[in-house]
């Protein structure tokens, strides 16, 4: 077992194991999302997949919080949302799709999103969400 402490890295290039990837630092500090998440918005959400999001949940009918692991600096992030069917499941199929989504707030520890139905213009609980953050 080796055992290394360091307080400063200094690269070029990181690359995994098998040679398959590789990123730059700026890479990595500019254009990678810093939090991610799908969840299922009806009932009380369940997350399906994430990266830096610690919990979601549902404050009104198609409206959720995003709460992040790790805080931001500040709220000069962006935020892309997405909103739609669980297409295992949505039986008609994807003309018939209408679903939106919107940021209603900011802030640095998260991310209220907002969900509804172009047909009424209600708010209206997803099977799916994603969203996504970078900083």
């Amino acid at each position: 077992k080796i055992t290394l402490i360091m307080s400063t890295l200094k690269v070029d290039t990181i690359l995994n194991t098998s040679d398959a990837h590789s990123s730059t630092p700026e890479q990595i500090a500019q254009g990678r999302a810093k939090a991610w998440v799908e969840f299922s918005g009806q009932g009380s959400a369940s997350i399906i997949g994430s990266y830096n999001v610690s919990s979601v949940s549902r404050t009104a009918n198609g409206n959720y919080t995003v709460n992040f692991t790790s805080n931001f600096a500040n709220t000069d992030y962006a935020v892309f949302a997405s909103a739609g069917a669980n297409l295992a499941t949505y039986v008609d199929g994807l003309n018939s799709q209408d679903n939106v989504s919107i940021v209603l707030n900011k802030a640095v520890s998260n991310v209220k999103i907002g969900g509804g139905d172009l047909d009424d213009g209600a708010q209206d609980d997803q099977d799916r969400m994603s969203v996504v953050v970078f900083a």
